[in-house]
């Protein structure tokens, strides 16, 4: 039975290689991976915007 993989930040530029490696070839697949990994680039940099002032907010939340 496999173990599961977790991707931490470090891992995120060796798991869009080794997905792009994995469309190789596959002119339907290479274009839908690419557009899929722009989209998951775009909502990582969102996020990394976002994720600053819920953290303060958080913080100065006495519940």
């Amino acid at each position: 039975m496999a173990t599961a993989s977790y991707t931490t930040p470090r891992d995120m530029i060796p798991f869009e290689a080794r997905i792009r490696e994995l469309a190789a070839g596959k002119p339907l697949l290479e274009v839908a991976t690419d557009v899929v990994l722009k989209a998951r680039a775009e909502l990582r940099r969102d996020l990394a915007i976002l994720e600053r002032p819920l953290r303060d907010h958080g913080k100065s939340d006495p519940a």
